[in-house]
């Protein structure tokens, strides 16, 4: 039968395909990111905007 030795073996394949499977994942990612010179891509983010009181005349108070 073709059963690995023990399981130092093992993990050591095991690494080298998770290695090989990171590599090409890098690669993939590498071609598909625009860069400019030597910049790092900026992130955008918004952040929410709160209103920490609201006018009176959208609550409805102050009706005479």
């Amino acid at each position: 039968m073709d059963r690995p030795k023990d399981a130092l073996v093992v993990s050591r394949t095991l690494a080298r395909i998770e290695r090989r499977l990171l590599d090409q994942q890098t690669e993939m990612t590498d071609s598909t990111m625009i860069t400019s010179g030597s910049r790092l891509p900026r992130r955008v983010s918004s952040t929410p905007r709160i209103v920490m009181e609201a006018p009176a005349s959208l609550l409805g108070g102050n009706k005479q």
